[in-house]
């Protein structure tokens, strides 16, 4: 079974629930799938993809798992160098470290 998520949380939830979800259906492979575009199930590109927001296009079967909440966050030192953000039109040209999950 191929399984594409966007790639922290594939990371950070899916990976360490690798063992235990092996343990419980040793004869199901678990191939992960990290993607930060979504990838298209009618071309087998995978079985299941869970995704940051609900697909548009498609038969698809969609669920809701959890609430997702993402932050921006910047150290004292960063904030004094280049100030603070007032809103997401201060983003571009800034120096930023991180995974992009859209």
């Amino acid at each position: 079974m191929r399984l594409a998520t966007p790639e922290t949380f594939g990371a950070w939830l899916v990976a360490p629930a690798a063992k235990a979800f092996h343990d419980q259906y040793p004869g199901l492979q678990l191939e992960r799938v990290p993607e930060s575009r979504s990838v298209n199930l009618s071309r087998r590109e995978a079985d299941i993809a869970i995704r940051l927001s609900r697909p548009t296009q498609g038969r698809l079967v969609a669920r809701r798992l959890a609430d997702y909440t993402l932050g921006l966050y910047a150290s004292r030192d960063y904030l004094k160098t280049h100030g603070g953000l007032e809103s997401l039109a201060d983003l571009p040209g800034r120096p930023l470290s991180g995974t992009s999950t859209n």
